[in-house]
């Protein structure tokens, strides 16, 4: 098999997966290189017939057996992605390679059925048609048709004559095209509903929807009719102040019905460093109502950026959505809240802090009822975690102000205080994400959510990534408390990661989520210490206990995702441990996601997971830094039983 038809075989792979973008990638180097070899032999045909007679030859030039089939599905591909201008070039080439062949012709109809050409595409295939039934009633030309097609092509062609027959145009038996068929008007913004033009062109980017004006004056003046078209756009970060002029004056014409307001749906401002103050200066200036927006600043702090917004004209009484990236600067006359203040129909807030200014103050503040929010995300970046400000600025933030419908919560870096984190959990909470929250554990994350007053059992994911193992030495009885309280009783998603957790409080966690997780991702939790039939406890120096496998994986049987990285004690003995219970109880059935990387996992146990007859196949199985030959990968590759593997081989890593 040489290098084309392998890549061939991945494009057809990717396109099947409906990864249509990368499959266009691969034809698009297959059908180069064949098209290569192709112009190599008509060059040496021709070189060899003018030597000959001093003319060019009539010899036919041959190509790849491939060649047609990369062209067809490098047409099939640009379909998918509405490229039909590429799809119908490659079709016409097909035909020419190949035009006693089926699929050229039904491919090229198809193509012109969905530009509206319904007349051209039943020439096409009646051209066809003539062409391969007179080859193929012709016993000297021994033409081989395959029968499959030539009946889809026939079944096509009554079809499209079917349609014509029954519109305003008439076909003559026998004649296409000997009658001329009165063209029709295929300009979609003439056929099209307004309302449906609108959702239509709002899904495209702007530089496309800008391209569109230039195609007429019809165009233009329809597109610059249609507000909600240009509502949504990203102000590239070498944007010159003198662009985004033209481009603001160029919003003018199209809102000019709108007494100068503009309404965009969404905007992402990241000027360069340079020239954000210009930048911002000018954007805040234009009467604006914007529903989600997006600052990303570095060097204009917040003590320079509320006068910008306080003096503008920008409407946030709309605003549903803010993300906002800048270093915060707090003193006794500018505080966070008089920009978030000015959001009441806030929904979103991503808070994200490059770094805190050196003369920042607590600021004395009144509470604010963030009365719509129901997505929070707040983060300080690695530069800033250490900042004696950290653990002032953010929780006088989130402990004094008021979030009632809060479902989604993430925040990272933040030293978060325990007063801070009760405040902020609601019975409405869904989601709590905490990445590196110092003095937050999952025992003290647990403590304040089982401390709040009213009930909480609408938790479905629980991530959290310690920075700290400091274990608590008390002998507490989750499972009890946790299952009384139904705290986690719809949660379906749990990660761990730099976790104290032990394995009896995560066998108490498992239990009081009615063994319903769905998703389990264990990581580099230094506690959970697998011990299978052949350990020697005393070999293993830890005073927690250990974890039986076989007790923790009964209690997710619905598990889909799941991970054990890093941990303890999991070798290959207890994955075929792991492999007995899968198969003896049937507990993988619906898992798609396996992530065994930096274990002590070695070729016969992988392999016996996958054995008969429990056929476990997978959708992504990832194996970084274990004992895992390149035989082994190639071999469940091989057998489909993975369709993805992710793995990476390393002496250094030592467990």
């Amino acid at each position: 098999m040489d290098a084309e038809e392998r890549n061939l075989k991945k494009g057809i792979q990717l396109f099947k997966r409906q990864d249509y973008h990368g499959s266009i990638d691969v034809f698009v180097a297959v059908v180069h290189a064949y098209q290569d070899e192709f112009n190599k032999n008509r060059m040496r045909l021709e070189r060899n017939a003018k030597r000959k007679t001093g003319r060019k030859g009539d010899e036919k030039v041959c190509y790849n057996k491939n060649y047609v089939n990369a062209l067809d599905f490098l047409s099939a591909a640009y379909l998918k992605v509405d490229n039909l201008e590429k799809a119908l070039r490659y079709a016409r080439v097909m035909v020419s390679l190949q035009p006693l062949s089926c699929k050229g012709y039904l491919r090229l109809s198809k193509i012109h059925l969905l530009l509206r050409n319904d007349r051209r595409a039943y020439d096409i295939l009646w051209k066809g048609y003539l062409k391969i039934r007179e080859a193929k009633n012709d016993p000297a030309k021994k033409f081989v048709v395959n029968e499959t097609l030539y009946r889809q092509l026939k079944d096509e062609l009554q079809k499209s004559k079917n349609s014509l027959q029954s519109g305003t145009e008439s076909v003559e038996e026998g004649m296409p095209g000997s009658q001329h068929v009165e063209a029709k008007d295929n300009d979609p913004l003439k056929v099209l509903p307004f309302e449906l033009l609108c959702n239509i062109f709002a899904q495209f980017p702007l530089p496309f929807n800008l391209r569109c004006l230039c195609v007429s004056s019809h165009w233009n003046e329809t597109l610059t009719s249609t507000a909600r078209i240009f509502e949504s756009f990203h102000l590239k970060k070498n944007i010159r102040k003198q662009e985004l002029t033209e481009f603001f004056n160029f919003l003018g014409k199209i809102y000019r019905h709108n007494n100068g307001r503009v309404f965009l749906k969404f905007v992402n401002i990241e000027p360069h460093e340079s020239v954000e103050k210009s930048i911002l200066q000018l954007f805040f200036s234009k009467k604006l109502i914007i529903e989600s927006l997006k600052i990303n600043l570095n060097s204009t702090n917040l003590f320079g950026l509320n006068p910008i917004i306080k003096n503008g004209k920008v409407t946030f009484s709309h605003t549903k959505s803010l993300n906002l990236r800048v270093p915060l600067f707090v003193n006794e006359t500018v505080s966070l809240l008089d920009i978030l203040g000015r959001c009441e129909n806030l929904e979103k807030l991503v808070l994200i802090i490059p770094k805190f200014d050196s003369r920042s103050k607590l600021v004395q503040q009144n509470a604010v009822r963030f009365a719509k929010l129901h997505l929070l995300s707040v983060s300080v970046e690695k530069e800033a975690a250490n900042s004696i400000f950290n653990d002032t600025v953010m929780n006088n933030f989130l402990g004094q102000n008021v979030f009632p419908k809060l479902r989604h919560l993430t925040v990272s870096r933040v030293k978060l205080s325990q007063k801070a984190l009760k405040k902020i959990l609601n019975p409405h909470i869904e989601t709590i994400e905490l990445d590196s929250v110092p003095g937050i554990s999952i025992a003290s994350l647990l403590d304040a959510m089982l401390g709040n007053t009213e009930p909480l059992s609408t938790l479905r994911e629980l991530k959290i990534v310690e920075t700290e193992t400091t274990m608590d030495s008390s002998h507490r009885d989750w499972r009890n408390e946790l299952l009384n309280s139904k705290l986690l009783s719809n949660l379906s998603v749990l990660m761990l990661r730099n976790s104290c957790i032990t394995p009896k409080m995560l066998e108490d966690i498992l239990l009081a989520s009615l063994c319903q997780i769905k998703s389990l991702h264990l990581v580099l939790n230094r506690y959970i210490v697998f011990q299978n039939r052949l350990t020697n406890p005393s070999s293993t120096q830890t005073p927690y206990e250990y974890a039986n496998i076989s007790n923790l994986i009964a209690k997710v049987p619905h598990i889909e995702e799941l991970s054990i990285v890093g941990c303890p004690g999991f070798n290959q003995l207890t994955l075929s441990e792991l492999s007995k219970e899968a198969m003896t109880n049937h507990l993988f059935d619906k898992l798609f996601y396996l992530n065994l990387s930096m274990n002590k996992v070695e070729d016969n146990s992988l392999i016996q997971l996958f054995r008969k007859p429990y056929n476990l196949k997978l959708d992504k199985l990832v194996i970084q830094y274990c004992e895992v030959s390149p035989g082994t990968v190639k071999y469940l590759l091989d057998n489909k039983m993975c369709r993805s593997i992710d793995y990476k081989m390393s002496d250094r890593v030592v467990l």
